[in-house]
């Protein structure tokens, strides 16, 4: 089995230093903090095909792979989406912590949302309850991560898409006890992204 060490050094060689993609500026000051936060912090990057690189970590904060998001369609095609090579969702996701929290380990109320830029979404917005930590699953489940079984999490906010998909994955989810479905809200809205664009502070 490769090791934690292994797998980063094959994922590390496709990220570089760089700020995240224009495209992705949709808001002015606090987005723009919040990502060059993320991005001194190593968990937020980009990598030479431009796709925004998003550090998946374990409850701890341990490598666990990168979430890529590609900016630029090509010819009429949908943009990129999707795993770094050995990346794993057992082993954890991109998240990050709400203000006033402590870093590591995650615990508490936790948001669980299907993209990176989602988790980022939700953290800038007031948010109808507050979680310690939003994570990203890469898409929606209708399994909880492992990892995320921990004792030390107590209640899972599944903030996954208004569709058929997301619903369907929630009410799964809601065999849980401490799984509660809290959907973005709003006229034409989708997701947590889609909620911060028609929002204004």
């Amino acid at each position: 089995m490769t090791g934690g060490s292994d797998r980063r050094s094959r994922i590390e060689p496709i990220l570089v230093t760089v700020q995240m993609p224009p495209s992705f500026r949709i808001m002015p000051g606090r987005e723009r903090d919040l990502v060059d936060r993320c991005h001194d912090e190593g968990i937020v990057n980009a990598d030479r095909r431009g796709n925004a690189v998003f550090a998946m970590r374990g409850p701890d904060g341990g490598f666990a792979g990168a979430e890529l998001v590609g900016f630029c369609s090509v010819s009429g095609k949908t943009a990129f989406r999707g795993l770094a090579r050995d990346s794993g969702r057992k082993r954890g996701g991109f998240w990050i912590p709400c203000p006033t929290r402590p870093r590591q380990p995650v615990g508490g109320t936790v948001l669980v949302v299907e993209s990176a830029i989602d988790a980022l979404s939700a953290w800038l917005l007031p948010l109808p309850r507050k979680p310690d930590f939003i994570l990203s699953t890469t898409g929606a489940t209708a399994a909880l991560p492992p990892w995320l079984l921990d004792d030390r999490v107590r209640t899972i906010l599944c903030g996954y898409d208004v569709d058929p998909t997301g619903d369907r994955c929630a009410r799964a989810l809601e065999a849980d006890p401490r799984v509660v479905r809290m959907r973005p809200e709003g006229t034409g809205v989708k997701d947590w992204n889609d909620l911060l664009r028609k929002s204004v502070f």
